[in-house]
């Protein structure tokens, strides 16, 4: 009987430091996301209050150029996409690595089928022979199933 006294006042304890453990977690976790939200909005409002914006930036003979006759827009739209949020303003030299990198993914993913590093895997059927160049569906099947 001692021991199961023991055993139940241990549990007791543990049980009390793992709530208030997941009650702080809880509260730090609440406090982040509301530490990130405003982030974001005072990001956001800075995004609007930008002169590339384009609530700030045409004016009235502006709007009249077609859009393919502005190169300049595209300049604008890949200055405010590549904007650091912390620094506000782009980080070219970060993302000319990622560049790389992803073309190095690429460059392996994208190899000729049946090399030794992308051998060619069959993706079946196996019971058909030839490649399939149409598909087509029976109009007198309601449930649209039937090939």
């Amino acid at each position: 009987m001692f021991q199961d006294q023991a055993l139940e006042i241990i549990y007791n304890a543990m049980k009390a430091q793992i709530k208030s453990i997941l009650l702080l977690l809880f509260f730090l976790s609440t406090l982040m996301s509301t530490a990130q939200t405003v982030d974001r909005s005072e990001y956001e409002q800075y995004l609007k209050s930008h002169p590339f914006h384009p609530s700030n930036y045409y004016g009235v003979k502006v709007r009249s150029i077609p859009k393919r006759d502005r190169p300049d827009l595209r300049w604008q739209q890949d200055y405010l996409m590549t904007m650091n949020p912390a620094s506000r303003k782009p980080t070219p030299e970060v993302m000319r690595s990622t560049q790389l990198k992803l073309k190095a993914q690429n460059a392996v993913r994208i190899s000729t089928p049946g090399t030794a590093t992308n051998p060619w895997v069959e993706r079946g059927p196996n019971n058909v022979a030839g490649r399939t160049r149409a598909i087509a569906w029976d109009p007198n099947d309601g449930a649209k199933q039937k090939v």
